[in-house]
């Protein structure tokens, strides 16, 4: 069984996620705020049908996250018309953004991020519906690489 959660909101770049406090390394504000908003939410996901889902933490699994952005922090306008811009594509990074979101993902289901042994990332221009991200989690059928 898959299980997919749609989230409104876009987690912050792990360059935003970490900070050292007294030696240790710890989630900034924005990450908790991310992951604690996930989680306190169910991701989205409608009450009944999260009971309905059970992780196993003996069990690998696929993790397919969908990141959906404004379209103007994913392209750069100024290109071909402003000589200074270099390319069509802005920075946005979204593997900066798989971290964060495999954690809260893993806590909500309780299972350890660890039992992710296919991560699949997308980034596509947000609809009507605004940013957010869409994660779906289901048992890897572990297909021999190459």
């Amino acid at each position: 069984m898959e299980v997919r959660f749609e989230y409104p909101e876009i987690p912050p770049s792990v360059n935003k996620l970490y900070a050292v406090v007294h030696g240790r390394k710890i989630l900034t504000k924005e990450g908790r705020a991310f992951k604690n908003g996930f989680v306190g939410s169910l991701g989205g996901l409608d009450a009944r049908v999260f009971t309905q889902f059970h992780a196993d933490p003996l069990r690998e699994y696929e993790l397919d996250l969908w990141f959906y952005v404004a379209e103007g922090r994913l392209y750069n306008i100024g290109f071909g018309v402003d000589k200074r811009v270099q390319s069509p594509f802005a920075d946005f990074d979204v593997d900066n953004l798989v971290k964060v979101t495999a954690d809260a993902v893993a806590a909500l289901v309780g299972i350890r991020d660890r039992n992710n042994f296919d991560i699949h990332e997308h980034k596509r221009v947000a609809d009507a519906r605004g940013e957010r991200v869409v994660a779906i989690l289901r048992p890897s059928p572990m297909v021999e690489g190459p």
